[in-house]
């Protein structure tokens, strides 16, 4: 009778320990979901707050696509960062974030515009002196304070390039397929032929991609670019160049 009440003991409290671990399970699994749904409402939130600012900013609606939270750590809440890009093109795609500490959203709108126009502007001069480059274009950097307090920036390129050279800075990016002779040479002319042309702080992203899709070259500075000599020690070192600095 005893082993009996026993092993009938023993099976309650199996089951009570079934009971608490489902319901353990069953607490952490809302846990998560209610925290999974917070992510997803806090993203969404983020997405619709840059949305409002690049319009009011730009008069223009823009398409903000996933945008994710990085450098969280001990005390620091991290930035939500993404992308975006005109409802009505999508070849205009810039980098868009906001600080989940201050609230203050950054984009680069303006420098991918203007560097478009630049590209147009300049790229067919470049394509002159190196005809085999698989890929030329011409980035243009923009002083954030500066462009924060310009009126109507997208249609001032062309005042902006003539007056304020101090607020802009350039990157040549040439890539060919690693046959091109004398490349340092003919490097070293295209920086020319665009302080000339009027653009003053120039630096070089060079790199080679031949046969898969990886690229190999180097980013050179200003100060690297004042001859052949310089170009061509600055390039000969080449590293793996990822496709988001091209």
């Amino acid at each position: 009778m005893a082993k009996a009440e026993t092993v009938k003991k023993s099976k309650k409290q199996k089951n009570l320990l079934w009971i608490f671990f489902i319901t353990l399970m069953s607490i952490a699994s809302v846990i998560l979901l209610v925290v999974a749904l917070s992510g997803v409402g806090k993203e969404m939130l983020v997405k619709s707050e840059i949305t409002k600012h690049l319009k009011n900013r730009y008069g223009e609606d823009f398409i903000v696509g996933d945008v994710k939270l990085n450098g969280v750590g001990l005390g620091v809440k991290g930035i939500w960062q993404g992308k975006a890009h005109p409802v009505n093109n999508k070849d205009l795609t810039f980098y868009i974030s906001k600080s989940d500490s201050t609230g203050k959203i950054t984009d680069s709108y303006v420098s991918t515009v203007w560097s478009n126009i630049e590209t147009m502007r300049s790229a067919s001069g470049v394509r002159k002196i190196i005809p085999s480059a698989k890929l030329i274009k011409v980035r243009v950097g923009v002083d954030s304070d500066f462009s924060s307090i310009l009126q109507n920036p997208l249609e001032m390129y062309s005042v902006v390039r003539e007056r304020n050279q101090d607020k802009l800075a350039y990157t040549l990016v040439v890539i060919t397929d690693g046959n091109t002779n004398n490349v340092a040479d003919k490097l070293f002319k295209s920086i020319c032929y665009l302080n000339a042309s009027g653009l003053q702080k120039i630096d070089l992203l060079y790199a080679e991609q031949s046969g898969g899709r990886k690229m190999y070259g180097r980013s050179c500075s200003t100060d690297a670019l004042s001859s052949i000599e310089d170009i061509n020690k600055c390039i000969s070192d080449k590293v793996v160049i990822d496709q988001e600095d091209i």
